[in-house]
């Protein structure tokens, strides 16, 4: 049964980490799917179980993408986790999102349902829950996953909308040209322009 094999990996981590001297935090999530009903108790199995292997490690879930009620009631039903990670990625290459004007504010009122349909569910039915926020740095073929690169300013924008609804930490993650998308390292893991428009953002947080 998955079950065992849950347990199983979290005994072998367990070991190798001696307990949890290293780690920052233990993430699950089922990608594409977590906001599915069908998945809670799949979800809080595995919350469980980390919960009870790892006792000083907080627990992170990561979700995706944003599906409404769904996903503010995974909020709700995951007893044992400490983190909610969410992205609203709203920068689109085909057809192209602009820089300003009626679509680009309907884009950012996306970002703004996203976290605030969050952080309500938290409040309400999970309060010792931390929402972390994870921005979009990323371009992709259009083809694929349809994003053009954000400028530093529509990044920055959305660090603040994160931060405005109660984030207590925000995610970049690298996009290092892998899986037809490029972020913050190329193809051989250099840093890009968005790496260092990241590190004027920080610099300004």
């Amino acid at each position: 049964m998955w079950e065992n094999g849950v347990n199983t990996s979290l005994i072998d981590m367990a070991t190798h980490f001696d307990g949890s001297v290293g780690l920052h935090s233990i993430m699950i999530g089922a990608e594409h799917g977590i906001h599915d009903p069908a998945r809670w108790n799949e979800v809080d199995y595995m919350a469980n179980a980390v919960n009870s292997h790892f006792t000083q490690t907080p627990i992170s879930l990561t979700q995706d993408g944003h599906n409404g009620t769904n996903s503010t009631g995974l909020v709700a039903s995951i007893e044992n986790n400490d983190i909610y990670m969410t992205q609203a990625y709203v920068f689109h290459a085909n057809p192209q999102t602009p820089n300003s004007g009626v679509d680009f504010q309907a884009s950012i009122s996306q970002i703004s349902t996203v976290f605030g349909d969050i952080i309500r569910s938290i409040r309400n039915s999970n309060p010792n829950m931390d929402l972390y926020g994870i921005v979009q740095t990323q371009e992709s073929d259009p083809a694929e996953f349809n994003f053009r690169h954000p400028t530093e300013q529509e990044m920055l924008l959305n660090v603040n909308l994160c931060l405005a609804y109660g984030a207590r930490a925000i995610i970049y993650y690298l996009y290092a040209a892998t899986l037809d998308e490029i972020g913050l390292l190329d193809a051989t893991r250099n840093p890009t322009t968005q790496y260092y428009q990241v590190q004027n953002i920080n610099l300004i947080i």
